[in-house]
């Protein structure tokens, strides 16, 4: 498995998304 390019950047991709939403629904939630 190249971690390089392959299932690592799509990881990082997909991590990157979650922490926004994340994101979004904590600031939902604090207002």
């Amino acid at each position: 498995m190249n971690c390089a390019n392959g299932f690592g950047a799509m990881t990082t991709v997909t991590a990157t998304f979650g922490f926004f939403a994340v994101s979004r629904v904590i600031d939902k939630l604090l207002r």
